[in-house]
């Protein structure tokens, strides 16, 4: 036949459609999904990052952010009319106000590596550094550093031990003074020192002088003694 004969199309019977096959996700399935790990340890990056700048940006702007952010609290954020200068902005001058002035002062920078830590180990999905060994240094450094830098800039108007650095070292100075609480923290730091890097003290060799020459007996005088 020269010309060919189509098929009539026919509609499909709705009663026997299928539906499409759901796939159900477990939540327990969802939190061993390596891309979860992925995604979470870019967010830890993100909030080591912003705490960085935020904290940076504090210690330029703690003047003019620091009473707005301690009289209105977590109100700040719903004040349309306050305006911060940290380069975060609201967010950012209450978490630097929280961390440093209530918190640990200059030490709350160690926060960040611990974020950074986590988040660098789950990107990549191996201990690329140890967490465990971060999180000794944080909790040691938290405390040395926060009541270090208290007593040292005790007189400033910066917060630089923030509130638990300066009741920390208010209780020592109350105890064992000025003098005394200088001479703990230089042990401290100085015992830290040796357990990081065990150096070694030698005392250096005395060395006889190069014209020097012992006493030597006469044997000709002990003989007439003998005599």
């Amino acid at each position: 036949m020269a010309n060919s004969i189509k098929k009539k199309e026919t509609a499909p019977n709705p009663d026997k459609l299928t539906a499409d096959k759901v796939v159900d996700v477990t939540v327990k399935e969802v939190v061993k999904d390596e891309r979860t790990y992925k995604i979470v340890g870019t967010v830890c990056i993100l909030i080591a990052v912003f705490m960085f700048i935020a904290f940076t940006s504090y210690l330029f702007t703690w003047q003019d952010d620091q009473d707005k952010v301690q009289q209105l609290g977590a109100s700040i954020f719903g004040d349309d009319e306050i305006t911060v200068n940290n380069l975060l902005g609201v967010l950012g001058a209450y978490i630097a106000h929280t961390f440093i002035y209530k918190g640990f002062g200059i030490g709350s920078y160690l926060f960040c590596s611990s974020f950074f830590v986590l988040g660098i180990n789950l990107l990549f999905a191996k201990n690329v550094f140890s967490l465990t060994k971060n999180l000794k240094f944080v909790t040691i450094g938290l405390l040395l550093v926060s009541v270090t830098m208290a007593f040292i800039f005790r007189n400033s108007g910066f917060s630089f031990g923030g509130a638990f650095g300066e009741m920390i070292n208010d209780w020592l100075i109350k105890w064992i003074g000025v003098f005394g609480t200088g001479a703990v923290l230089t042990v401290i730091a100085f015992s830290g020192f040796i357990w990081k890097f065990n150096p070694s003290f030698r005392l250096p060799e005395r060395k006889a002088h190069p014209n020097y020459e012992p006493l030597k007996e006469n044997p000709s005088a002990t003989q007439t003694d003998d005599k």
